[in-house]
């Protein structure tokens, strides 16, 4: 077998995989993408009714429905990109399925990418219908749409990379709902979804500065209305390395076979 067939197979195996988990997550879009789209509807509709009643609020000249617009597709996209590769790999393990890998004709970067780029898309379309669902309230315009769908993918792929590397290290869902609990919700709404961190008194504004979600945040917020405040180039620098490390650790995973070899 020659070098070009090598690849082809190579290729295949990852396609199928990307296929398959894409696939896995549309035949339940009731669940996975229309459910975002009516519970956003529903809780903008609360927001917006609430200020209808007591005044418009405002924050920095942008009515208080467009300001947290940017923080609940962010919010949506962390949770959908997170859950995807968790549960697919959970359930793999749960159903004994998930020692086929080690026949399938791929590299490890295959197997990590296949997993993650499903994520990554289905975190995407959540953040395409909650920004459909906040348009009726808010409107649709964007200040920098390009750079804003590109910071929307940018943040399915980090939160799809978190999602995988859960899943292959833990065997139930109920555990990886810790990670959800204790360190995704706390981190998404302390990071600025409903207020700007820059209100904070003393060291918690300080400390608000270097969660890297904060960081994601405050940029997509940027590029969504065209105001606030952008990172600085420390807690960017942070945040990157952050992603880097999470890219790195996962692949060294995949590598080693951790939640896939089965002895």
């Amino acid at each position: 077998m020659n070098s070009k067939e090598i690849i082809a197979r190579y290729y295949i195996s990852f396609q199928t995989l990307v296929i398959r988990e894409i696939k896995r997550f549309m035949l339940i879009g009731v669940q996975t993408l229309v459910a975002p789209f009516i519970s956003n509807i529903l809780f903008l509709g609360i927001f917006a009714g609430f200020f209808a009643g007591h005044g418009d609020k405002t924050v920095k000249g942008f009515d208080y429905i467009s300001f947290i617009t940017p923080g609940l597709i962010f919010s949506a996209v962390v949770s959908s990109a997170y859950q995807n590769p968790v549960f697919s790999i959970i359930m793999m393990k749960y159903q004994d399925t998930i020692k086929e890998f080690n026949y399938f004709p791929m590299k490890p970067l295959g197997r990590l990418g296949g997993f993650v780029i499903a994520g990554a898309l289905r975190g995407f379309l959540v953040g395409i219908m909650t920004y459909l669902a906040a348009g009726l309230f808010s409107g649709y315009s964007i200040a920098h749409p390009v750079f804003f769908w590109l910071a929307v993918a940018a943040v399915s792929l980090i939160l799809s990379l978190a999602g995988y590397l859960t899943g292959i290290y833990m065997y139930s869902v109920e555990k990886s709902n810790f990670i959800v609990i204790l360190i995704l919700s706390p981190l998404v709404y302390l990071g600025g979804v409903f207020f700007n961190i820059e209100t904070l008194p003393g060291i918690f504004r300080q400390i608000g500065f270097y969660n890297p979600f904060a960081v994601m945040i405050s940029y997509t917020r940027y590029v969504y209305i065209g105001s606030g405040s952008l990172p600085g180039l420390f807690p960017s620098m942070m945040t990157l390395l952050l992603i880097l490390i999470l890219f790195a650790v996962s692949y060294r995973a995949t590598v080693k076979g951790v939640g896939i070899k089965i002895k």
